[in-house]
């Protein structure tokens, strides 16, 4: 808020100033303790508020200036969402106003609702991710099955835009590819999910085509490329591109490490901005724990400068830093709460949990996280005389729980509500 005053011949006294501010309703469940982190308290408060003030009847990229709703950021917004809460009423929102904005070409908008349409391709995949999350965490079937029509439009499109090498074309160069590649995947799971094989079978056809022509056109032999690898130039290698190389699955296993070690310690690399960042953990996964934990200190320095710039809310990027306030900034409550607490939702309806703890990243840690709209996950530990750490995960409601621990295998531990480890 900014005040102009022009005093006349008499000066101006401000006897006094009230103003109301209005937000959506966050009620936020969940919670993060970590002793051995000076800067993880403070992290997490800024992120909570950031969302906090980016939530109005939709989710607005920032409270300032555009103050628009788009599917891009949204995407990963609304997971941060039901991190905290558990509350999926704005999504449901999101999803739905955007099914009501899908154009002729069977795209939806990047941004609504808008006075000025605006169409960024790439953005339709990450509204399909939105469906795919929101079943995952809350299982509404007839709500899912309701927006399959469109979803099948947005992948048409992309299909008739497949060229002659088998790759998304008719755009700049960008990951198209590998995007389509892995959306298509993740909602081959969710069609499969909610009783349409078919569809399952064809998408899995579809993104398996894709990341063969990806593997033949677009790498290097030892990185990925934006444009096809016969015509790389510098500014064709980014951060971004492996990331979505693996999440694809275009990457194989065992260049995963690789692929992400050495683009995120070398400057040439286009870098991952704050909502990118997102995504590179979710890579960094799949690339082992090693990868994982190495990477994982560097991973919040962006943060923690924001921090000793003396922002209390996470600003837009770090190149023009125009808005001071962005959600997508608030990466770290996924972080935290899916990766560092180890709570991966893995059935519909929060029906089956991953419990994976990073156990090697905190000596010591209490936090608490939202599981779909009725449930919630206490997650501790701590160091023992011994030496080992005790590890217990408490729920309000009994689930199907899979533990694994670093460097372990998965082990089934059946529909519980408390579990007691030692590691």
């Amino acid at each position: 808020m900014r005040w102009e005053i022009t005093a006349g011949a008499e000066s101006v006294e401000l006897c006094s100033f009230g103003a109301t501010q209005v937000n959506y309703p966050l009620a936020v469940k969940a919670s993060w303790d970590e002793p051995g982190d000076k800067d993880a308290k403070q992290i997490w408060d800024v992120s909570i508020r950031t969302m906090r003030n980016c939530m109005f009847d939709g989710y607005s990229d920032c409270p300032f200036y555009e103050q628009l709703q788009y599917s891009g950021d949204s995407h990963s917004v609304g997971l941060f969402h039901y991190l905290l809460s558990g509350d999926d009423r704005l999504m449901r929102q999101t999803i739905t106003n955007f099914a009501a904005s899908v154009t002729p070409e069977g795209l939806t908008q990047s941004r609504f609702p808008s006075h000025v349409p605006q169409i960024i391709a790439g953005f339709s995949l990450y509204w399909v991710l939105q469906i795919c999350d929101h079943h995952l965490y809350f299982g509404d079937t007839a709500y899912t099955r309701s927006f399959l029509p469109r979803i099948d439009g947005v992948f048409e499109f992309f299909e008739s835009h497949i060229d002659e090498l088998g790759l998304v074309s008719g755009f700049p160069e960008d990951v198209w590819h590998m995007l389509y590649a892995y959306v298509l995947k993740q909602a081959a799971r969710l069609v499969r999910d909610v009783g349409r094989p078919g569809y399952a079978d064809e998408y899995e056809s579809r993104a398996a085509s894709v990341v063969n022509a990806i593997r033949i056109h677009c790498f290097d032999g030892k990185f990925f490329t934006d444009s096809t690898a016969d015509i790389a130039g510098e500014g064709a290698y980014s951060q971004h591109c492996q990331v979505f190389a693996v999440l694809s699955g275009a990457a194989t296993p065992e260049d995963r490490p690789r692929l992400l070690r050495e683009p995120f310690s070398n400057p040439d690399f286009s870098k991952c901005s704050y909502v990118m960042m997102f995504y590179a953990l979710r890579a960094f996964a799949l690339a082992g724990d090693e990868v994982y934990e190495s990477a994982w200190g560097s991973v919040w320095d962006p943060w923690r400068k924001m921090l000793a710039n003396n922002l209390t809310i996470w600003e837009e990027d770090d190149v023009r830093q125009r808005s001071d306030c962005h959600a997508w900034g608030s990466v770290p409550i996924y972080g935290c709460c899916t990766e560092l607490a180890g709570l991966h939702i893995i059935a519909p309806g929060s029906s089956k949990i991953l419990f994976s703890p990073r156990l090697n990243l905190s000596r010591e840690l209490k936090a608490k996280a939202a599981l779909g709209s009725s449930n919630t996950a206490t997650v501790s530990w701590s160091v023992q005389d011994d030496g080992k750490k005790k590890v217990e995960l408490r729920l309000k409601s009994p689930v199907r729980i899979v533990s694994k621990f670093p460097g372990g295998e998965e082990k089934d531990c059946g529909v519980v509500d408390h579990l007691t480890l030692s590691f």
